[in-house]
């Protein structure tokens, strides 16, 4: 994902503005595992919390990624057991069935998934585990602000054409179209969570927060970062300014809750 290896891109504030993964979904992710926790490696590890949580669990952990940014930063926090380095999710540079469980977070529609099952395939031992999951938008409990967020974020005069593509329409359609079984992987197990008709999850990401944390949260998108290199935009308010404005007289301006669609699949190396 090319912005986030820009050098101007903000990593501590994606890292802190960004929803994380609830202690229930780890667990659901170990449950699952029946193979050794000698090495895990986190794919798209962006800056490093998924690699740092499966450092509590696994002997040594990798993370990777394409932005040296992202890796700069998981140096500076690494833990005895933690390694980083830059590459793509489709060439690890991993030696064959070397890998107990590797993972990928909220990364793998940004991926030719084409080329990265059968890499994941190959670098996992046998009965290693594969686990990929990923959230969506947030919604609101209020349908107008749901219906002001979706034009910002969509609309072809807002944030719509500056999102990477294939990967954001991908995401979208909650890379539906992406089968691990296709490549060889077997017992797997895919889970969606729709906040519009939910259903059981262990990966249920729902939040309180308020304007200011929204704003955070809007501000740390890579198509915002594109927005505002644009020189088209240089004399418009702050396209997000406008949204969080928009939002006040729906949402108030105290607490609210919000909750995202979530998506995890789990499966095994034969």
């Amino acid at each position: 994902m090319a912005t986030y290896s820009e050098s101007s891109f903000n990593t501590d504030h994606y890292n802190n503005a960004r929803p994380n993964y609830p202690d229930s979904y780890y667990e659901t992710l170990l449950d699952y595992h029946q193979g050794d926790k000698n090495v895990a490696v986190d794919v798209g590890c962006g800056s490093g919390f998924v690699a740092f949580k499966l450092a509590d669990s696994f002997k040594n952990v990798v993370g990777t990624d394409i932005s040296p940014v992202m890796i700069s930063q998981c140096e500076g926090n690494k833990k005895p057991n933690t390694t980083f380095k830059v590459c793509p999710a489709e060439q690890l540079k991993i030696d064959d069935a070397s890998v107990d469980l590797i993972a990928s977070a909220e990364a793998l529609h940004w991926v030719d998934n084409n080329k990265f099952f059968p890499e994941a395939y190959r670098a996992l031992k046998s009965g290693g585990t594969l686990s990929y999951w990923f959230y969506l938008e947030p919604i609101f409990t209020f349908p107008k602000a749901n219906e002001l967020y979706d034009e910002f974020a969509f609309g072809p005069n807002h944030l719509g054409p500056y999102w990477e593509q294939p990967g954001k329409d991908r995401l979208r359609n909650w890379l539906r179209d992406d089968d691990p079984s296709k490549f060889g992987f077997v017992d797997v197990i895919r889970n969606e969570f729709d906040p519009y008709n939910p259903t059981p999850t262990t990966l249920k990401i729902s939040k309180t927060i308020d304007l200011n944390d929204m704003k955070s949260y809007l501000t740390s998108w890579s198509a915002y970062h594109s927005w505002k290199k644009d020189s088209a935009n240089d004399n418009k308010v702050d396209i997000v300014d406008q949204l969080i404005n928009d939002l006040k007289p729906v949402v108030g301006d105290g607490e609210f809750v919000v909750t995202w669609g979530t998506v995890y699949t789990l499966a095994r190396k034969k």
